[in-house]
């Protein structure tokens, strides 16, 4: 890491406690509806957060902890256009491959068959979907949760 992206990534951490403090419910759900995002992209990234990281008896899943307002936040004000364009790109895909094998919802799915997909995503090295991975495990270990 150069001195460069260190300084991007502190920045982005300093956003998210500023974030995160102003937060009345502590809850990422709790920040207003990004522009340019629809509820359909907010709740498949909360399903993709729950799969990332799955609810446990000691701890709720990402998607409880409002994952995908997080993410969508996140992307549209501390990074450039281009890891929009990415996560805009990986959620597309995701829909298609869905599509393709016939699956409505990706939350509709058996955990272990989400499980599968998103690491077949991560094997072909889509950039938008290691944002996508990054941001939610920073998200979610942000979290009060």
């Amino acid at each position: 890491m150069n001195r460069r992206e260190a300084l991007a990534q502190g920045g982005r951490m300093a956003a998210a406690a500023a974030l995160w403090a102003s937060l009345p419910g502590r809850t990422w759900a709790a920040l207003p509806a990004p522009a340019g995002w629809n509820a359909a992209d907010e709740e498949l990234l909360n399903a993709v957060g729950d799969t990332i990281l799955p609810a446990t008896a000691g701890s709720p899943g990402a998607g409880a902890v409002g994952i995908g307002r997080f993410i969508l936040t996140m992307t549209n004000e501390c990074y450039p256009p281009s890891a929009t364009e990415g996560l805009r790109r990986a959620l597309a895909e995701l829909r298609a491959e869905c599509a393709r094998r016939q699956i409505k919802e990706f939350s509709a799915v058996p955990a272990a068959e989400r499980e599968r997909l998103l690491v077949a995503f991560e094997q072909r090295g889509l950039a938008g979907f290691r944002h996508l991975k990054d941001v939610t495990l920073w998200g979610y270990f942000t979290s009060e949760a």
